[in-house]
């Protein structure tokens, strides 16, 4: 009997250390993700009017929440505390609350963020030669991402303003329009942010059932102390 039980134990311990690890290394991927994200955001934070998708911002808090709680995990696994285990608890609930509300409502929030940016980039298009600050941030968003205007060259020529020559390549104008191009390029940080949240927010609500089944039983056993 008592073999079993130190079978098991090991068993969990393990399972602890290998899905604690796990976090870790998935809190780092929600830290850079978001970072390089909001880092692209702020080099065009005048034209989009410090637009920014929530889940970006929330993705480094929740990042930063997880290693803060698999952090407190391994101090409770050497040092068995009960205040220590409900403060790893309770962080890792709060990461899955947040990651699996942001989410969904990322999912289902459709085109909210390109109809906005299509609107400040519309206003900064009219602002290219008034604004030099704008006019920078425009050059750049329109040669990194060989695009022109907000939705095509036209939106120049509806303003009655010459075509930015950002927007050439040679006598050619890129046809694509910025919003959509940009649009695409934010989406692949944003699809992986919310893949990333939904799986490892099941993972970490059937570890926490775990933790919290185990936790309840290791007080009833007097192997926790307060």
């Amino acid at each position: 009997m008592n073999m079993n039980l130190s079978i098991s134990q090991q068993f969990w311990n393990k399972l602890f250390i290998l899905l604690n690890s796990c976090f870790v290394i998935f809190g780092i991927v929600l830290l850079v993700l978001g970072i390089k994200a909001l880092e692209t955001m702020n080099e065009f934070a005048k034209i989009f009017n410090g637009l920014t998708p929530l889940i970006i911002p929330t993705a480094i808090f929740i990042g930063c929440l997880i290693l803060v709680g698999t952090f407190i995990g391994y101090i409770g696994f050497w040092k068995p505390k009960q205040f220590i285990i409900i403060l790893h608890i309770a962080c890792l609930c709060l990461a899955v609350i947040i990651e699996i509300t942001i989410a969904t409502m990322t999912a289902t929030s459709g085109e909210k963020f390109q109809t906005a940016a299509n609107h400040s980039v519309v206003n900064a298009v009219k602002q290219f030669y008034t604004n030099p600050y704008l006019q920078v941030e425009m050059d750049n968003l329109q040669k990194n991402f060989s695009c022109c205007g907000s939705m095509s060259y036209e939106d120049y020529i509806k303003s009655k303003i010459k075509v930015a020559s950002s927007c050439y390549v040679g006598k050619l104008v890129y046809a694509r329009g910025c919003v959509e191009a940009f649009n695409d390029y934010l989406q692949q940080y944003i699809v992986a942010l919310i893949s990333l949240c939904f799986v490892f927010g099941i993972i970490k609500s059937v570890y926490l059932i775990i933790s919290i089944y185990l936790f309840k039983k290791s007080v009833t056993m007097g192997k926790v102390t307060s």
